[in-house]
């Protein structure tokens, strides 16, 4: 079998090179084609630096020594174990590793996307506000042992993140800090994975808003002498989206927005829309406003968009725990929500309009302000304590 040296190419002179080169070879790196080539030189294969460094060798050229070391165990044979993670080693996206030694896995890290709004997984609900944004991460697990089941569970791996402001972080599983879930559902994931089995499942992660999160550091849970992979997220997390994003970086949320009428919005475990404005005299049950008044009826949508099996969920407008509208008309007077939702009623009755959501469900509701029979609506501001301020132009009202 002819020896492989791992060597660069730029170390060889350039004329002696040209004339002793017997014949070049393509390179496949985890079984992908690559654009560079291996030369032969004296029977002896020599591949560029830049095919290591893309296996996550670590490689360190100084004075007349090149120095190379194994940064992690690449994973590239389905079922099959890795060289074992070393302390400290270098994680590639979309490379696997295998981490443990007692009981090891196969770690792939796929994608991480800052996020606005909620995510359920079983009863636990994440949910950003305008001070923290979600880093929602998916990845690929896989048991590459042979003859022995291993479990996966929340508590499979230990992560950390560490922020912009070198601030880490490790969320306690213990604590429903921290769960994972199959791709595209809310069900825990707490299940053995049969020899060779594989699985792609998520998490979330609840970060400061006005930081970019350029690190993570994944470890084995209870088997850190095994060693940690740590990623280099700089510039590999998919950015907040429109209307969300205050730069043009997309890692900082924006703390008030303009909103549009008819589309719904994140506040608080809801989602809410500001479908209609409209100037009215006469409500439901013939209430109507005071003397020299009109009513600035509000028509909103309201939602739990979280997925089946998620918990159910109260809305209303009582105080502080509740949605809450600031309206302001064109004398520049500005009006709040009554305690605890006087005039917040059902769409079609003059009831209280508080009530329960389960999973997927949606209702209609109203609130009425009063403004002067002189006055027009102008502007209206939705949020909660905690969420984002969404500033409607209600100024066509009538």
């Amino acid at each position: 079998m002819r020896k492989i040296l791992i060597a660069s190419v730029v170390l060889l002179g350039g004329l002696a090179l040209a004339q002793a080169v017997q014949r070049s070879l393509n390179i496949t790196i985890n079984g992908a084609s690559s654009s560079e080539k291996a030369i032969v030189v004296a029977g002896k294969s020599y591949v560029p630096v830049s095919a290591l460094k893309s296996l996550g060798v670590n490689v360190t050229a100084s004075n007349s020594t090149l120095a190379l070391s194994r940064a992690g165990a690449v994973v590239t044979t389905t079922g099959a174990a890795g060289t074992q993670q070393l302390s400290g080693g270098v994680g590639v996206f979309g490379q696997a590793v295998t981490m443990g030694k007692d009981s090891p896995l196969n770690f792939t890290l796929r994608s991480l996307e800052y996020a606005v709004g909620r995510v359920a997984i079983g009863r636990e609900v994440y949910q950003s506000t305008a001070k923290q944004k979600l880093l929602l991460m998916r990845f690929t697990v896989q048991n590459p042992q042979k003859n022995k089941d291993v479990s996966l569970s929340n508590s499979s791996f230990v992560f950390t993140t560490v922020d912009s402001s070198n601030v880490s972080v490790t969320p306690n599983w213990a604590a429903g800090d921290l769960a994972i879930a199959r791709d595209n559902d809310s069900i825990p994931v707490s299940t053995p994975l049969k020899p060779g089995q594989r699985l792609d499942v998520f998490t979330v992660f609840i970060v400061p808003n006005d930081v970019s999160v350029p690190k993570l550091v994944v470890e084995r849970f209870g088997d850190r002498i095994a060693g940690v992979v740590r990623y280099d997220l700089t510039g590999k997390i998919k950015g907040l989206p429109a209307p969300f994003a205050a730069d043009s970086n997309g890692f900082k949320s924006l703390e008030e927005i303009t909103a549009q009428i008819g589309t719904y919005y994140p506040i608080g475990l809801t989602d809410v829309r500001l479908e209609n404005a409209a100037i009215s005299t006469l409500e439901p049950g013939d209430v109507r406003p005071r003397e020299s008044n009109r009513f600035v009826r509000l028509t909103f949508g309201v939602r739990n968009s979280m997925p089946k099996g998620s918990p159910t969920i109260s809305f209303g407008m009582c105080g502080a725990k509740g949605i809450l509208l600031e309206l302001t008309d064109s004398d520049n007077e500005r009006q709040t929500t009554a305690s605890c939702g006087t005039n917040f009623l059902k769409f079609s009755r003059n009831e209280n309009g508080d009530g329960d959501l389960t999973a997927g469900q949606e209702t209609k509701v109203r609130y009425l302000f009063e403004i002067p029979n002189s006055a027009s609506a102008a502007k209206l501001v939705v949020y909660d304590e905690k969420s984002i301020r969404y500033t409607f132009d209600i100024g066509t009202a009538k």
